[in-house]
Parts: structure tokens; sequence; C-alpha cells
């Protein structure tokens, strides 16, 4: 009778191995997934995206009387529903978003919700009235969703797994000051004829899918990829903590940003509005070192 050949069963991977693997790889990648050892540049392309995107959210904000209320003869109670039913189309873009990444490349998806975007807010200039315009604003709500979404998505992936929240926090920076900045150019464009902030905004949108078309490759790298410093971190992932907090912290802050981008721009006059930009300015300053904290926690 022959003798069984004892079976070779093989341990799982050490995190050692995890990282060398991970460091092999990124020299011998193909050029798409040698995307994924290119952090620094893929950071600056996500932060330019990030700041230029952002933009048109910040620049309606201090028109809104003139958008609204005086174009179209409304009040400003009704004027809220600008902002509202916005935050309303993100939500309901979350089912779509999750469709769209498995039927399009995350390049093609960063693009079209960009084109969209500024087409969407090309067709808000028109005289189409208000209930067009909220119509309008809800779709807008869905792309920008898309378009943020895919965005920080590329900033998670650019760099490793312990290095997440300093990331994130520059991102936050970037975003906050991008708000910052709308508010001001907003006001500054819009003094003359409110329509403007439609238009530059556009204009954004459109710089935001040249980007898009350059760094296709780096996009669809980057944001296809799973590095094995993912799986080292999934491996020791703590154990689930309660997610009420996080709600409760969200809940107020999603009040007290409306507070800030709907109804006090509608009772502020002239120059004034742009007194917006220092809160978004003062939070930019925090984001970062918060980031960074969030790492050592």
């Amino acid at each position: 009778m022959p003798n069984a050949s004892p079976s070779v069963v093989s341990a799982p991977p050490t995190i050692e191995i995890l990282e060398r693997q991970a460091h092999l790889g990124a020299r011998t990648a193909p050029p798409v997934a040698r995307a994924v050892a290119r952090p620094r540049g893929a950071m600056i392309v996500a932060m330019t995206m990030l700041f230029v995107s952002t933009l048109p959210d910040a620049m309606v904000v201090p028109m809104l009387r003139e958008l609204l209320v005086q174009r179209y003869h409304i009040s400003a109670a009704s004027a809220h529903w600008f902002m509202a039913v916005n935050l309303l189309g993100a939500l309901l873009a979350l089912p779509l978003l999750a469709w769209l990444r498995r039927i399009l490349s995350p390049a093609r998806m960063l693009g079209w919700a960009a084109a969209a975007d500024g087409l969407l807010l090309l067709s808000m200039a028109g005289d189409v009235g208000f209930g067009a315009t909220l119509a309008l604003r809800l779709v807008e709500g869905a792309a920008d969703l898309i378009l943020l979404a895919l965005i920080f998505d590329l900033v998670g992936k650019a760099g490793a797994a312990h290095d997440r929240g300093r990331r994130f926090g520059i991102a936050g920076t970037v975003l906050l000051l991008s708000l910052a900045g709308g508010i001001i150019l907003g006001a500054s464009v819009g003094r003359d004829d409110a329509l403007r902030v439609f238009f530059i905004s556009a204009a954004g949108c459109g710089v935001v899918v040249i980007m898009v078309t350059v760094w296709r490759r780096l996009v669809d790298g980057l944001v296809r990829s799973c590095p094995a410093a993912e799986l080292v971190s999934s491996a020791l992932a703590p154990a689930r903590r309660r997610l009420w907090p996080s709600m409760a912290m969200l809940f107020g802050d999603r009040a007290i940003a409306g507070l800030m981008v709907s109804t006090v721009p509608l009772f502020m006059a002239g120059d004034q509005r742009r007194l917006l930009a220092i809160p978004l300015a003062m939070m930019a300053l925090l984001s970062w070192p918060m980031g960074r904290l969030g790492d050592r926690i």
C-alpha cells in the first residue's frame, strides 16, 4: 500500500508578506496598476478636482435672494427648498451610485457626473420657473454626490491605510477653503448679474471633465485598486461601535450647515454675505489636525 503523502497546507500570509508583495507589485505592475504607486501625484489630482468641483456648491449661496426671491417673486421661506431638494437628490442618488459603479468605469462615471452637473447648472440659468428650477436642482444634487463620492474614494485610495486620516483631513481643509472661496467669488461676480454664478459654476465642472480625461488611467487604477495595505487594515479592524453618536453629530452638522447656507444668506445684504466665508475658513484650519489625530486614536 503506497504511503500517503502529507497534504501541504499553506499558511495565511502575514502582515510582512502582504507588505512585501505590495512593494514588489508597485514595481512590476502594468501602467494602469502603477497609478497606485504614485500617491503624491494622485493626491494633487484629487485635491484639485475637489477644490474646483466644490466651488459651484458655494457660489450660489450669497446670491439666493437675487436668484430665487427677486427673480421668481417667491417668499424667503420657499427659497429654502432650493437647498433642501439638493440634499434630497443626494440621498436618492445613493442606490444609483452602487448600480453605476457596476456598469461604468470610475473615470467615465466621474466625467459624466461632472458634465451632467455643469449642464444642469446652465439649465438653471434659463428662465424656466421656480418649479422647474427645483426639479433641476434635485437632479443636480444626485450628480454632485456621485462626483464628490468618487473624488473622496480617490483620496482614500491615494496612500497607505494608516495615513488615511491625514489625507481626509487635507481633503476637508481643501473642501472648506473651496466653499469659503466660492462664497466670496459668488458674491463678487454676482453683484451686477446674479446669473453669472451659474455660468462660472458650469465652467468649473467643465474643468473637472478635462482633468478626468487627462488623468483617466490614474483615476481608474486607484479607484479599482485594493492594495495589500487595505487587506491588512481590514484584518486588524476593531469591533463595530455604536452608530448613534456619529448620526447625532452629523444631524447637528447638517442643521448648522443648512442654517448657514440657506437662512442666513437670505437675510444678509450686499458685501455682508462674504462674512459667511469666515466660519468655513476657521473650520478648514482645524480639519487637517483632526485628521492627524484620527490616525492616532
